[in-house]
């Protein structure tokens, strides 16, 4: 989406070979994003280390219990994994 709205947006500059006027803008609006952000956004508590090595941890991530306590964290790995799955590239392994 952000692609489609700098290219989007700046379609014009681009067209007319204004490159270093588009960069200019496109640099400055992450900057400023960046900076706003930096005081905007607040940070979470680092969450408490599970007991036990990545195997335990790994079986403790896949029970029910705590995938319906995290409903958003599975979602996004099932799309992840999905995204993935489906820009695999053609070439045998």
């Amino acid at each position: 989406m952000s692609m489609l709205a700098v290219f989007g947006g700046f379609d014009a500059l681009t067209r007319a070979g204004n490159w270093r006027l588009f960069f200019l803008i496109t640099g400055a609006a992450i900057v400023v994003v960046g900076v706003a952000s930096w005081f905007l956004v607040r940070g979470r508590p680092t969450p408490a280390r599970q007991e036990g090595g990545y195997l335990s941890s790994l079986v403790h991530g896949l029970r029910p219990a705590v995938m319906r306590a995290n409903p958003g964290l599975y979602l996004a790995l099932a799309a992840w994994s999905i995204w993935g799955i489906s820009s695999r590239s053609s070439c045998p392994i």
